[in-house]
């Protein structure tokens, strides 16, 4: 199998099928789901779509940023999902969907590194 738009040769790991993907999927909702609506609940989750033009997604992090700072929040959770490259055929050429699926990081930023990085900026 060729791909769509680059004609490469698509490479396949043995564990690309449907039932690992099921089990994934299975996998994401029991454990990232609860977290997310736990969070949502909480006031403290908000989901940015990175696919839209870019001043839009600046636009809407930098609201996230002014809600929270007037909120007195000392930090930001980020959880970055793979599953945003499905959205990228391009990068998924290189990443098997049970990668995709299945890969998170998450990492904490203090506020007032986010601020000192926007002022290098002014």
């Amino acid at each position: 199998m060729k791909d769509d738009l680059t004609g490469e040769p698509l490479i396949r790991r043995s564990d690309d099928n449907e039932e690992t993907l099921r089990k994934r999927l299975v996998q994401y909702h029991q454990m990232t789901v609860p977290l997310v609506d736990y969070y949502q609940k909480h006031g403290v989750h908000v989901k940015v779509d990175a696919a839209k033009p870019v001043a839009d997604v600046k636009a809407h992090i930098d609201s996230v940023f002014a809600k929270f700072t007037q909120k007195k929040v000392c930090g930001f959770l980020f959880i970055y999902e793979k599953t945003s490259l499905l959205r990228s055929p391009a990068r998924l050429l290189t990443q098997p969907i049970g990668d995709i699926v299945a890969t998170f990081y998450f990492f904490y930023v203090p506020l007032f590194l986010i601020h000192l990085y926007a002022l290098s900026f002014e």
